[in-house]
């Protein structure tokens, strides 16, 4: 599943994201600025082009929906039951609960308080209990994997994201029926936070075994002064810590 995925990320959905689509996702994304992309790092790629194939609609649908209509797969096949997963496809902060190594982690909704198996081998040897994801999960009848965007989510971001769902009177317990533009800006919104607060920064994707020595998370501890995240930065730039050498 995970093989097929790789390629429906990036062979076939790209043929039904448009420039257009593209630059929809880098506005809402904060990504395109002056008529030109501009990425931190390299995984915010990846993090446009999944909000680009998932949350930018054309008539109702995404570029999963148009490759679907177009492109039906076989029935019974590994391709039909990914693209089922992909059409269910869901984007949420989730918290890892345990940590099974060999098979991933599980994890539990922030949002909708649901659980859920994530499959992932490389996240079952590296996750650590209690950290937190921005990621879209493709859901399968016992287990759910990543659409291959996912995004560390700190205190900070954290905080930011549940202000944001409060200001704006956003009831949890209607996600489910909301309608899809109104999750994609929802989504949107939490992706600008984490980003906005370091996250593409915080992580990286490599072979499991490449750096055995230090595969696994650790938690880092600052030794320093307190800064409060509001506080002006105090290297005399005029903007908040958080906005500043805080990310």
């Amino acid at each position: 599943m995970r093989a097929i995925s790789l390629r429906f990320n990036n062979a076939v959905l790209p043929k039904y994201a448009s420039a257009e689509v593209l630059k929809e996702a880098g506005r809402q994304l904060g990504i395109w600025r002056h008529e030109t992309m501009v990425f931190d790092t390299e995984d915010q790629v990846g993090v446009l082009m999944d909000y680009a194939y998932y949350d930018c609609f054309r008539r109702g649908e995404n570029a999963v929906d148009r490759y679907a209509a177009e492109n039906p797969p076989a029935p019974d096949s590994d391709e039909e039951a990914l693209l089922a997963a992909m059409k269910e496809a869901f984007f949420s902060i989730f918290q890892v609960e345990e940590v099974i190594s060999n098979v991933g982690v599980r994890v539990s909704d922030l949002l909708t308080r649901r659980r859920h198996l994530l499959v992932d081998v490389g996240f079952g040897e590296t996750g650590v209990p209690g950290s937190v994801i921005a990621s879209r999960l493709l859901p399968f009848d016992d287990f759910a994997m990543t659409g291959g965007a996912a995004l560390p989510v700190n205190a900070d971001a954290l905080e930011d994201i549940f202000d944001h769902l409060r200001a704006r009177r956003i009831a949890l317990k209607h996600l489910d029926s909301m309608d899809r533009q109104v999750r994609a800006d929802l989504n949107a919104a939490i992706i600008r936070i984490c980003l906005d607060n370091g996250a593409s920064e915080d992580i990286e994707y490599r072979e499991v075994g490449e750096h055995p020595e230090d595969d696994r998370l650790i938690p880092v501890v600052s030794t320093g002064p307190k800064i409060g995240r509001n506080d002006p930065c105090p290297c005399g730039s005029g903007r908040k810590y958080k906005k500043c050498c805080g990310r």
